[in-house]
């Protein structure tokens, strides 16, 4: 056998196995493969004491996901706008150049505080309520 038919050998015993939509998802999901399947190479040369090729594809897949579980996702927190808002001072509706929704009432509306930079009704006491 040669070193193509070896690699493709191994590479399909454990082949990724989350299919796209996209072309050039299988490019990337054999090159992978590919990587993984060198690597276990070089794991059973160097190792006196080496692993299975699904248990070695499992370690690597379990160290990126601890490595996933430390990032904070979500929106990043807001700024301290409570302050702001109950400072009762210079708080001057403004129009907007388009409709955005109220952050009381969720209605599309035109209107927002300059101060706080929040959109809010001014028909409604959507204004007053976020102000006080």
């Amino acid at each position: 056998m040669g070193g193509v038919d070896e690699m493709d050998q191994s590479i399909s015993l454990y082949r990724i196995g989350i299919h796209g939509k996209k072309w050039w998802w299988v490019l990337f999901t054999y090159m992978v493969d590919m990587a993984i399947s060198n690597a276990w190479r070089l794991h059973v040369l160097v190792n006196e004491d080496p692993v299975d090729q699904l248990l070695f594809q499992r370690s690597i897949a379990r160290y990126y996901l601890r490595q996933l579980v430390h990032r904070q996702s979500g929106r990043p927190s807001s700024s301290n706008i409570a302050g702001l808002q109950l400072d009762g001072a210079d708080h001057v509706p403004e129009k907007l150049p388009k409709r955005v929704r109220c952050a009381v009432c969720h209605k599309r509306s035109r209107w927002g505080c300059k101060k706080c930079k929040k959109t809010l009704c001014i028909e409604k006491p959507c204004f007053e309520s976020f102000h006080s």
